[in-house]
């Protein structure tokens, strides 16, 4: 069946602090799990916009946990401090599934807000 995107916003986090891991279960559009079983995954944090600076990227293996492959689960790791600059950064979360096909989809996509710590400037 056909993915879905959708839009997942990332609740604000401050500098400073631990960015939590965060859950992705990944369905298609009658919301069956996505099997990612040999699947590539690529991830990206980018600043002000889609086309911005690349503030962090992560792969299969090295960020991001592909936790249970037959059923879509996918954890994004946590990572401290944040050491990013204040403002927006978005996000998108790419596959490329194994075999002849070789179909690259994008699942999950959204923002995250960075904020400054008041304690820890």
């Amino acid at each position: 069946m056909a993915q879905i995107i959708a839009i997942r916003n990332l609740e604000n986090r401050l500098k400073g602090d631990t960015f939590p891991s965060v859950t992705f279960t990944l369905t298609d559009s009658l919301g069956d799990p996505t099997d990612l079983t040999g699947a590539t995954l690529l991830l990206q944090f980018r600043r002000g916009s889609e086309l911005g600076a690349i503030a962090l990227q992560v792969t299969d293996g090295s960020g991001l946990t592909v936790a249970t492959p037959t059923n879509g689960i996918v954890v994004l790791d946590s990572w401290e401090p944040i050491t990013w600059e204040i403002g927006t950064y978005y996000y998108d979360l790419q596959i490329t599934f194994a075999g002849t096909t070789g179909k690259i989809k994008t699942p999950v996509k959204g923002t995250v807000e960075i904020e400054q710590d008041t304690s820890n400037i």
